[in-house]
């Protein structure tokens, strides 16, 4: 199994109201600075391995599109009964 190096970084210069909003963040998160800066750098870089997984369907939210042809046309496939494997 391969280790997966971990770096450290010193950041410098970080605007007192970045450090507010990111240390306000961590707490309403129930999580370390250092574990909020992480994520933030690791959603930023798109790095989808790394990023945060969702448990939940709030990627999908508003996503609908308006296509009731094109749902109804392939819900006829999905009703019709194989008779060869309904013997």
């Amino acid at each position: 199994m391969n280790a997966i190096r971990k770096i450290q970084y010193t950041i410098r210069g970080v605007p007192d109201h970045v450090d507010n909003l990111l240390r306000q963040k961590a707490r309403s998160c129930g999580k370390s600075l250092n574990e909020m800066a992480l994520a933030a750098l690791i959603e930023t870089c798109g790095d989808s391995d790394l990023s945060t997984r969702h448990h939940d369907l709030d990627d999908l939210s508003g996503s609908w599109v308006e296509n009731a042809k094109g749902f109804d046309e392939a819900m006829v496939s999905l009703r019709r009964t194989d008779s060869e494997i309904w013997k």
